[in-house]
């Protein structure tokens, strides 16, 4: 599955209506149900702290903690537990999400 699969994929778990995925184009959560909602731009998720730290606050800590860790010794051949997880880049945070819940194989 490539970053734009995943996009969508982080979009719909965060609660995303999608509308033109090839346009990355949705409603989001907070404009979900209303009469008139708006089109919107699906967040570059990998690119964005702010957007991945929304998807962060839905998940498990502990178990996000353990596989992000993971994947940042994967990538960088160490770990220094809480304090690597602070300062992981977006794309890492987002990387370790789309494990968590079963995006990626």
């Amino acid at each position: 599955m490539n970053k734009n699969d995943k996009r969508i994929c982080l979009a719909k778990f965060e609660g995303w209506t999608i509308t033109h995925s090839e346009k990355f184009e949705g409603v989001s959560p907070e404009n979900n149900g209303k009469d008139e909602a708006l089109i919107s731009i699906i967040p570059d998720y990998f690119n964005d702290l702010n957007a991945i730290h929304k998807v962060e606050l839905k998940l498990n800590n502990y178990d996000y903690a353990q596989v992000l860790s993971g994947i940042i010794k994967l990538q960088t051949g160490s770990c220094r537990g809480f304090y690597e997880c602070i300062i992981a880049t977006a794309d890492q945070r987002a990387e370790a999400i789309c494990k968590l819940i079963g995006i990626l194989s």
